[in-house]
């Protein structure tokens, strides 16, 4: 009669949960990341050009994470801990950047480890 409901299963609250965290954030931060790109730069050209550089660096970078990285984090600190670094790493870059003010180069670095992040090890 006490029948335990999947949706209350711990596991499906906590991917719920991180899934939640993980589009607000990555959502908030490509908002900012073009508002502020395409406030500095001076056509849309340069725009696309800046976030092509972006996305082969932080393409570089997962890679090098996939190569050897990722297992390593993974069996040092666990699936746990690799999987609320993500969210909790670009929250904390971000509130950095703004108690700093954004530039060019601080939201692209943010966006570089969003990025290397999520193709990496999440």
């Amino acid at each position: 009669a006490s029948e335990k409901r999947w949706w209350r299963e711990p596991l499906v609250i906590g991917l719920g949960a991180y899934t939640f965290f993980a589009i607000a954030v990555k959502t908030t931060l490509e908002f900012e990341y073009n508002f502020v790109v395409s406030d500095a730069t001076k056509t849309p050209e340069d725009m696309v050009r800046v976030t092509g550089y972006l996305y082969a660096a932080a393409g570089g970078a997962a890679s090098l994470l996939n190569a050897g990285g990722t297992r390593r984090l993974l069996r040092r600190f666990g699936l746990g801990a690799a999987a609320s670094s993500y969210p909790c790493g670009v929250a904390l870059l971000l509130a950095v950047v703004a108690a700093r003010g954004a530039s060019v180069e601080s939201m692209a670095a943010v966006r570089a480890f969003d990025l290397a992040a999520r193709w990496s090890f999440n």
